[in-house]
């Protein structure tokens, strides 16, 4: 069979049977990638099927000297974390359920270091903003 590297550049002008392959070969190892980081089966089969659609769709412009695997890999966690995130926002605990609720929620480990790395690189990219600003337009935003 073809190096993933040649199915990815086939897949990448349009070549549907690769995209099939693509998705074979890695639908379920990265299915069990996802469960290390939850048990939900149905947000991980959404996070794959919504990577693959979003590769299919923008498959003109993804880059063509990837490693395909580690590629595959991190945007399949990102999509999956985003998921996460989504589902832990829309279950609602009332107060009254939380009193007797035997466990704590905790993050994946993953998911603190991704919001981290968020965090910083919105950091960074302001300090970058105010650096260009004049000394009068910095002092402005620091005044509001």
């Amino acid at each position: 069979m073809n190096s993933d590297q040649q199915i990815w550049q086939m897949f990448q002008v349009g070549h549907e049977p690769s995209f099939k392959i693509l998705f074979e070969r890695y639908n379920q190892l990265l299915f069990n990638y996802g469960f290390k980081f939850t048990q939900d089966e149905v947000i991980i089969e959404d996070s794959i099927q919504e990577l693959f659609v979003k590769l299919w769709c923008n498959r003109e412009n993804l880059s063509t000297d990837v490693a395909v695997k580690n590629y595959l890999y991190k945007a399949f966690r990102r999509t999956l974390v985003k998921k996460i995130e989504q589902s832990l926002r829309r279950t609602e605990v009332t107060n009254s359920s939380v009193d007797y609720l035997p466990f704590t929620i905790e993050l994946p480990h993953d998911l603190t270091i991704i919001r981290r790395e968020r965090a910083m690189k919105i950091r960074d990219r302001l300090d970058q903003a105010l650096q260009q600003m004049t000394a009068r337009q910095r002092e402005i935003i620091h005044l509001l």
